[in-house]
């Protein structure tokens, strides 16, 4: 138990670092078949109608040791259009892959109600999804698939 105590402080430690924050401030997000969205609001930056956020997609479906993305998004806000810049990839411990990053994405356009760009909109131009704060989203995507599946290595 310590060890995983130990890992998800360093975790949350890098997640900090990594949004340039003291300490990384999470909320749920929404859920999809098979993934999991979170929202750092410390991660939060703006510039004129443009918002850079990083955010955790957690893979539901993925195997025992998980695979999530920690993905930081510029929103142009007025236009609701978004553009991926960056990902790395972190395990169900919290842990992050050693030397696997996402680079950035063209802007996308057209956010639907069923897309997360919708939910990433909301939370980031229009104060939405601020309801559930989550301390340890690592701990909260292995509790979903341990209830969806079963899954005795993802119990938390």
């Amino acid at each position: 138990m310590e060890s995983r105590t130990a890992s998800v402080g360093l975790v949350i430690a890098a997640l900090s670092s990594a949004a340039g924050a003291a300490e990384p401030d999470w909320y749920l997000l929404t859920e999809r078949p098979g993934y999991i969205y979170f929202a750092d609001e410390a991660s939060v930056t703006r510039s004129g109608g443009t918002v850079e956020v990083e955010f955790l997609q957690g893979h539901l479906d993925s195997p025992p040791g998980g695979e999530h993305v920690l993905l930081r998004y510029r929103i142009d806000c007025p236009r609701q259009m978004l553009q991926m810049l960056s990902g790395r990839v972190f395990m169900d411990d919290g842990s992050e892959f050693p030397d696997l990053t996402l680079s950035g994405s063209p802007i996308e356009a057209g956010m639907d109600t069923v897309s997360p760009g919708k939910a990433f909109h909301d939370f980031a131009c229009a104060g939405g999804h601020r309801e559930t704060r989550v301390a340890d989203p690592f701990r909260q995507i292995r509790q979903a698939r341990f209830e969806l599946y079963g899954d005795e290595s993802a119990q938390p």
